[in-house]
């Protein structure tokens, strides 16, 4: 029976909140979008079968998306290539017509 098993592994992100930024903590660099998409592509490139999923709040918190109103962090997040978004409370902040916006 365990032959038809397969391994998946899930990755997820969420609360984002528009900070992209890595911090030095303790003399060590933490949290950021480079370090996030050096880790999902590293686990993409060493695992088969592998989904990352974004669960929500990727808007407001930071100067660049709200003076962006979410597009940049879109656009950021986007070249994750995630494989799965779901839409929190604060992607509607600047209202569904501004979210489902075409390029």
């Amino acid at each position: 029976m365990r032959k038809h098993l397969k391994r998946l592994t899930l990755l997820h992100s969420n609360d984002m909140h528009g900070d992209f930024l890595a911090e030095e903590v303790d003399q060590q660099l933490v949290g950021g979008v480079s370090m996030l998409s050096g880790y999902v592509g590293r686990v993409r490139e060493e695992e088969k079968n592998v989904l990352y999923c974004i669960a929500g709040d990727m808007f407001r918190g930071s100067v660049i998306d709200a003076e962006y109103k979410g597009i940049s962090t879109i656009e950021i997040m986007n070249m994750l290539s995630p494989d799965v978004v779901a839409v929190g409370n604060h992607e509607m902040d600047y209202g569904v017509p501004h979210l489902c916006r075409d390029k």
